[in-house]
């Protein structure tokens, strides 16, 4: 059932103070005035007055997009056609496509940055981290169509140390990951205190929202409501319209998905699993998944 604006507000403050009592719980207050580790994640717009934190496998090429859009370099008929994101474009790349018309905050000085997370508006999208990391599997591991460096490096380093009996071929190219061997390499790297992958990487290192005070937390749930009220918000409504042909599906296929992937996991790597994203889990409102892998038993996706 769609929300009418007055309950969008109420459940966009309830995500808020939840966030706000486990930073308390866990004495979480980040300064943020020197981490340039997270800077280069941030989007600025200074027309709009607008800080965007942009997480990877949460629909961040969409907000990307978005970002590109309110720079006034572009039209939205440029970055979007027919609800989707023109195919081919450089989506990540800060020097080509449209990513030259993004701004990072880490391209400001000190009091510039810090000007603008005190007074933009700021906001931020999470999922759960379960269904993340699998999306990562999937775009990531699962093929081999994405040649950056880190990714190719990654898959290597999974057949290297986690899969028996590996192929030349295979150590090579780093085809064949297997979920369970990713899972494996999540755990592993996390113990090490490597830090991981921005594509799985813990929200909590992304966006620091005990340190930065985030107005809007959407979801990838309700990922359409929200973005609509996130454009109102900026007042660019009539400029751009966020993308809504691919909307999440969270119905029997989605379950069916999560089940068949994670019911190769054995429990104790599961536990050591959520063991990396519990505190995500706990500032955002995410559950472990019951006994029938669904990862909302209770119904709600606020």
């Amino acid at each position: 059932m769609k929300q009418t604006t007055d309950q969008w507000h109420r459940n966009n403050a309830q995500r808020k103070n939840k966030l706000l009592q486990v930073c308390r719980k866990h004495n979480l207050n980040y300064s943020v005035h020197y981490s340039q580790r997270i800077h280069s994640g941030l989007f600025v717009n200074d027309k709009y007055r607008v800080l965007y934190c942009a997480i990877p496998k949460v629909a961040s090429s969409n907000w990307k997009g978005v970002m590109a859009v309110l720079s006034g370099r572009l039209s939205s008929d440029d970055v979007f056609k027919s609800g989707q994101m023109v195919p081919n474009i450089a989506v990540h790349a800060l020097d080509k496509g449209f990513g030259q018309h993004l701004t990072p905050l880490g391209r400001f000085s000190p009091r510039q940055r810090e000007y603008r997370l005190k007074n933009y508006f700021k906001f931020m999208f999470v999922r759960h981290p379960l269904e993340r990391v699998l999306s990562a599997y999937g775009s990531k591991m699962a093929v081999l169509k994405d040649t950056a460096k880190k990714t190719v490096q990654a898959r290597r380093e999974i057949i290297k140390y986690f899969t028996k009996n590996a192929t030349f071929y295979q150590l090579q190219s780093g085809s064949g990951v297997t979920f369970p061997n990713f899972i494996n390499y999540i755990i592993h790297s996390h113990l090490r205190k490597r830090m991981l992958d921005p594509h799985w990487r813990e929200y909590n290192m992304l966006c620091q929202p005990c340190g930065i005070d985030y107005d809007v937390i959407g979801r990838y749930e309700t990922l359409s409501e929200d973005a609509v009220q996130v454009l109102k918000l900026i007042s660019a409504e009539n400029v751009v319209r966020f993308p809504t042909s691919r909307r999440p599906n969270h119905g029997t296929n989605a379950k069916d998905k999560i089940k068949e992937f994670y019911s190769q996991i054995s429990a104790e790597n599961m536990l050591k699993l959520w063991q990396v994203y519990r505190l995500d889990a706990e500032l955002f409102g995410y559950m472990y998944p019951d006994t029938n892998w669904n990862l909302y038993p209770n119904g709600t996706t606020n």
